[in-house]
């Protein structure tokens, strides 16, 4: 489940990358802040070590550039959240091991 929300947030990103309409860059952009923040909801920082708390604090940075890429129409920030965003996909089996409530 956790690839299939990095993914969705991927595609989200992309489509709003590709000239969408003013709204629905909007809509797609809130979106993948929101699936950001529910991936950041299931991280146990806790007991989950510096690998969670440095997930944690990416996923923090992430939602704060979508949201500044969506009011500043910057391009090059949703190209880094979407890069940052492939790394992580590329590293889920240690996502994983990081949350408290395991998203299949």
């Amino acid at each position: 489940m956790s690839l299939m929300l990095m993914d969705n947030a991927l595609e989200r990103i992309d489509q709003a990358r590709q000239g969408a309409h003013s709204s629905q860059k909007h809509h797609l952009l809130a979106g993948a802040v929101q699936i950001v923040g529910e991936l950041r909801s299931t991280l146990n920082v806790r007991d989950g070590g510096p690998f969670a708390a440095n997930l944690d604090d990416l996923c923090e940075y992430m939602s704060r550039q979508l949201v500044a890429a969506n009011l500043h129409n910057r391009v090059a920030t949703l190209d880094e959240v979407a890069d940052l965003l492939r790394e992580i996909r590329k590293n889920a089996w240690m996502v994983q091991s990081c949350m408290t409530v395991q998203i299949q």
